[in-house]
């Protein structure tokens, strides 16, 4: 039984289809672990198409250079690519979908470093201001 929380999935098979009236992706994953393969259903609704770009990325899909209509080719053009995905209860459901969350590079954490370290050469050492009685926010 997939556990919620964060897995990498093999994409085997990938199709258009229509769902509770709504266009969607279909992208069919392996994990590791599992007995049977899983299902991530990416939206092609006007609210959701910023998710919907971007999940197709991580997927390995560039919808400025592809065509949705690739999706359903033969053979899958996105078979074989690797995706971060995230298992999550939803509405009482297990629902898995693409990781979307990404983590700095080494120059940006190394870029973050320095502005903390820089904070406490400015400024001491920059001990939290003292809590206000109003309740407000000190800064």
């Amino acid at each position: 039984m997939l556990e919620i929380g964060h897995h990498k999935g093999l994409i085997v098979g990938h199709s258009s289809a229509i769902i509770n009236g709504k266009e969607a992706i279909r992208i069919t994953v392996e994990i590791a672990g599992e007995e049977q393969n899983h299902n991530v259903l990416i939206y092609l609704t006007d609210k959701s198409s910023g998710m919907a770009r971007a999940s197709l990325k991580a997927c390995g899909f560039d919808p400025d250079k592809q065509d949705l209509a690739e999706i359903d080719c033969m053979p899958p053009c996105l078979q074989g690519k690797v995706v971060d995905l995230i298992a999550e209860e939803w509405n009482g459901k297990l629902r898995l979908s693409i990781n979307l969350s990404q983590r700095m590079d080494k120059t940006k954490l190394s870029s973050l470093t320095q502005a903390l370290r820089d904070v406490k050469k400015s400024k001491g050492d920059a001990s939290p201001p003292a809590h206000r009685e109003d309740g407000d926010i000190p800064f």
